[in-house]
């Protein structure tokens, strides 16, 4: 049976160091919970994240994507597009 430490070393590597942000970890529903806050430049990077927590603890994960204010001014020509066409 690992340790603790060892159970858990496959988190640090799979979190890239210029990513990791604070975490909360707290109960949800009955059960141990984790809030990381990780910057990814692309979705197809979350699988790499994701997996080790998989594979080691049978988790599950939600993702909650977050747009910063630069994202938001990006998406402008798109949302008024979509008011345009659904609003």
């Amino acid at each position: 049976m690992p340790t603790p430490r060892t159970a858990l070393a496959p988190f640090g590597a799979s979190l890239p160091n210029r990513s990791r942000r604070p975490s909360i970890s707290r109960l949800r529903e009955a059960k141990r919970a984790a809030y990381l806050f990780i910057h990814m430049d692309d979705l197809s990077q979350l699988p790499a994240i994701a997996e080790p927590w998989f594979l080691a603890l049978n988790a599950s994960i939600d993702v909650a994507p977050v747009m910063t204010p630069e994202d938001l001014m990006k998406a402008a020509p798109a949302v008024e597009q979509a008011v345009k066409a659904y609003g």
